[in-house]
């Protein structure tokens, strides 16, 4: 949320860019989707950070179920393609 603020600027370090190709990370800053000023003063940002750490709970809440982890994709099918394979349709 900082980094959505431009609060990386303001002594917060965030790394917006990580694994991010220089198109990328040219395309992320010309939209400013990550502002080069913060958008709000410190003191707030300070405030609303400090609220939220006093609000959270010590541990996370325990998980109602286990959901069962499934291997494979029924509703797709494997469909060779390339030289020498021809595309039959469905």
């Amino acid at each position: 949320m900082g980094a959505f603020l431009g609060m990386h600027n303001a002594g917060y370090d965030y790394d917006v860019f990580p694994g991010r190709s220089p198109i990328e990370w040219e395309i992320i800053a010309r939209a400013n989707v990550y502002p080069d000023e913060a958008q709000v003063p410190t003191a707030q940002w300070e405030a609303l950070v400090a609220y939220f750490l006093d609000q959270a709970p010590a541990t996370p809440a325990p998980r109602e179920s286990e959901p069962e982890v499934g291997v494979g994709l029924d509703q797709f099918r494997v469909v060779e393609f390339g030289p020498g394979h021809h595309l039959l349709s469905a």
